[in-house]
């Protein structure tokens, strides 16, 4: 024999062997550092060797491992083994390299691992399988990656569905009638409130864009057109415009559509936001409340004038019953002394008494004209006033009493009309009371303010129907401030006027 052939063939089977090792010591190192489970079974011997990733995938101690096919077996899930084991075999006697399925394995905790074992067999020349080696995944931490995704998945869907019908229902709450036009389908998804209020059927929501445009008032149809197809084309993102709507019954709605433009990046019109708004009901009531403003102006004009004929009224009866009476007796008294005698010179001192009281007369009736006195001294120094104006002229002795009150908290309407009630209740007292004595008294509280004017005079008999002007000017003047104005009189037991308004109708008008 050829000694030197059997040594050459010694030498490649050492040299197969030693690659073959080391091929196995870099295979069982790659192994140690896998997260997945690396396997190594030979058939024919039995031996298993697995990497310290099984370890950690199924939580037995290595030192538990025996390194046979049936220590695997054992934690294969019972309902999984009886497949496993017949996917195995049926592998093993195919011609078949390369395998791959899914099974259970139960862990150290009782816990299940999902798990995906790919195989790689290897054959004899005569394609017996001699060992296998392979690669287990852990699926568990996909399938819980899976069902959570699920989950949310479920709980956004959950979610958009709700987002959906809230929006639905805010969409359809509006009174206007709410629109979002898709200009590539055509299609309009618009509110209840167009079928509401003007009685056009509307499907699932939706309604033909050309459907709003059928509807727009004949004589109105080209120009909205016109203006709609001009903002589409420009560069614009927004649109308005007022026009007539035929309703389903014929009768016509002013409304205004109001609308937002989306565009694309190339600036192409796709999509518009927008409303109409029935203005008919607006219209009404602006031309009613139009109406009433007139009226109200009206009023105002009427009250105004009818002031006035009072003012002239009082100014006529002032001059005719005192200023009149007092210029008639100084022309007396000059004639009587035109016709000269001893008493001449009294006569005429008469007459320029008389003139002087009607110069007076005519002074404090043009000084109670003015409206500037409120302004330029104040509702106390301009009460004061009067008071000493009519203690100088009638001999009455008045006292004045300010308990509380801040005349800065009030505006000067309200100010002139308090000035105006004393200055009326100090003529009437003049002119009917015959009294010595005066007092007037004004105090304020959280709630009120109230004044009230006493006299020690004649008085007279609160129950009779008919009061005269005086009177009732003063109660129509603290009625304006939601104010009273009550009388306490009796014949022989002097008057006393009692003024009340509520803290908040003084204090709201300011000017």
């Amino acid at each position: 024999q050829d000694v030197s052939r059997v040594q050459e063939l010694q030498k490649n089977l050492e040299k197969q062997n030693i690659l073959h090792g080391n091929n196995l010591e870099r295979f069982y190192e790659a192994a140690k550092l896998s997260f997945d489970v690396i396997w190594d079974w030979n058939i024919v011997t039995g031996e298993v060797f697995r990497g310290e990733g099984f370890e950690k995938l199924i939580g037995f101690p290595a030192e538990e491992y025996k390194g046979d096919i049936s220590y695997w077996n054992n934690h294969i899930h019972p309902d999984d083994k009886e497949a496993v084991e017949k996917k195995i075999h049926d592998f093993i006697i195919s011609p078949d390299l390369n395998c791959e399925y899914a099974f259970r394995l139960i862990r150290a905790d009782g816990t299940i691992a999902n798990v995906f074992n790919r195989i790689r067999i290897i054959r004899d020349t005569n394609g017996r399988a001699s060992r296998m080696i392979g690669v287990l995944h852990d699926l568990s931490w996909q399938k819980e990656l899976e069902e959570k995704l699920d989950k949310e998945v479920t709980a956004k869907e959950k979610l958009l569905t709700e987002s959906k019908e809230n929006f639905k229902l805010i969409f359809n709450s509006s009174s206007d009638i709410l629109y979002d036009n898709d200009l590539v389908t055509n299609k309009v998804l618009i509110s209840d409130a167009y079928q509401k209020k003007y009685g056009y059927q509307i499907t699932n929501d939706m309604t033909p864009a050309d459907d709003w445009l059928s509807h727009i008032y004949p004589d109105d149809k080209s120009a909205v057109f016109q203006d709609f197809t001009r903002a589409i084309e420009s560069e614009d993102t927004e649109w308005k415009y007022s026009y007539r709507f035929l309703k389903a019954d014929n009768s016509v709605a002013n409304v205004t559509s109001v609308a937002i433009i989306l565009r694309d990046i190339a600036g192409k019109a796709y999509r518009m936001l927008g409303s109409m708004q029935d203005n008919s009901k607006q219209q009404i009531l602006e031309e009613k409340l139009e109406q009433e403003i007139k009226s109200k102006e009206k009023q105002i004009t009427e009250a105004v004038e009818e002031a006035k004929e009072i003012e002239r009224s009082d100014i006529g009866k002032e001059l005719h019953d005192n200023i009149n009476q007092l210029l008639g007796a100084s022309k007396l008294y000059i004639d009587l002394a035109k016709r000269g005698g001893q008493n001449s010179r009294t006569y005429l001192s008469q007459s320029s008494q008389y003139t002087l009281e009607a110069i007076e007369e005519i002074r404090k009736l043009t000084k109670g004209l003015t409206t500037d006195i409120i302004r330029n001294l104040g509702l106390f120094e301009a009460i004061d006033t009067i008071c000493h104006d009519t203690m100088e002229i009638s001999g009455v002795k008045i006292s004045c009493s300010k308990k509380d009150f801040n005349e800065h908290s009030v505006g000067d309407k309200f100010k002139l009309n308090v000035y105006r009630i004393v200055q009326e209740q100090l003529n009437n007292i003049l002119k009917h009371a015959k009294a010595t004595k005066v007092n007037i008294d004004i105090l304020q509280n959280e709630k009120s303010i109230q004044f009230s004017i006493s006299d020690n005079g004649v008085g007279f008999k609160t129950g009779k129907k008919s009061e005269g002007i005086g009177v009732t000017n003063i109660k129509n003047r603290a009625a304006s401030f939601n104010g009273t104005a009550d009388f306490i009189s009796q014949p022989g037991h002097g008057c006393d006027l009692q003024v009340k308004f509520p803290v908040s109708d003084a204090l709201l008008i300011k000017s």
